[in-house]
């Protein structure tokens, strides 16, 4: 993956009629995809990844904080993070987040 700058697409896969499709046109875009899940309240410390890393959520959703800013992400929002940005996440409210995570 090119270097990228960090973005949020709202509802960039609202439209994608199920999880099998969305996987399916992530991997078209040269992406290794990864399916995951948490419960309400998983909290995820600063932290941060030596390769970028695409974030799109299925269902539910998950807060990240990045530099300073808190960032809610819903079902078919995209979070794109370049490598080395310092990150940390947590699952509000009451129900578990899915989310595919990409590189």
């Amino acid at each position: 993956m090119n270097r990228r700058a960090l973005t949020i697409t709202r509802g960039k896969y609202s439209q994608v009629e199920n999880r099998a499709a969305l996987e399916k046109e992530l991997a078209s875009r040269g992406l290794t995809v990864f399916s995951w899940s948490d419960e309400p309240g998983t909290t995820y410390a600063p932290h941060q990844h030596g390769h970028d890393e695409i974030i799109v959520v299925v269902s539910g959703a998950i807060q990240f904080v990045i530099e300073g800013q808190d960032y809610h992400l819903e079902q078919g929002d995209e979070l794109v993070l370049p490598r080395g940005t310092v990150h940390s996440a947590w699952v509000p409210g009451s129900v578990s987040v899915q989310y595919l995570i990409c590189s």
